[in-house]
């Protein structure tokens, strides 16, 4: 793990990049909690396509994905709301490094941290839940 001014980075080998950045957004959103009016766009169990897709897309602001700039790329993914969990989660990654903003999760903000209180954890986590393994350091 390496850590700049703005960013928190670890370099993954042993298993596919972007897979482990899908399956992290996955366990953060399930370890995410709907709140306030989330409720109107929650829609239960998903599966982990369904919810990259989900975040990738920008699905719970469609208008937002015309704004130039504001979507979402290959190599760098922000997932504001998904299914109506607020997650504030963004994640770059390129080559075998993921990257993440050095700033500490807030649990009003990214519920999922009450699971996951950092990205070492989430990380981690993601890279057990595919097995295979992935070293991260």
């Amino acid at each position: 793990m390496t850590t700049n001014a703005a960013l928190i980075s670890f370099t993954v080998t042993g298993v596919q990049i972007e897979l482990l950045v899908r399956r992290l957004f996955y366990l953060a959103w399930k370890a995410s909690v709907v709140i306030g009016r989330g409720v109107l766009q929650d829609r239960g169990h998903q599966d982990d396509n369904t919810v990259w897709c989900a975040v990738f897309n920008k699905d719970d602001y469609p208008r937002f994905r015309e704004i130039v700039g504001f979507e979402n790329k290959p190599g760098e993914v922000d997932a504001d709301y998904v299914f109506g969990r607020m997650m504030k989660l963004r994640v770059r990654w390129r080559g075998n490094v993921i990257e993440f903003d050095d700033r500490e999760w807030r649990p009003d903000y990214q519920t999922f941290c009450r699971v996951y209180p950092n990205p070492e954890s989430l990380i981690h986590a993601a890279a057990e839940s595919i097995g295979g393994g992935a070293t991260i350091k």
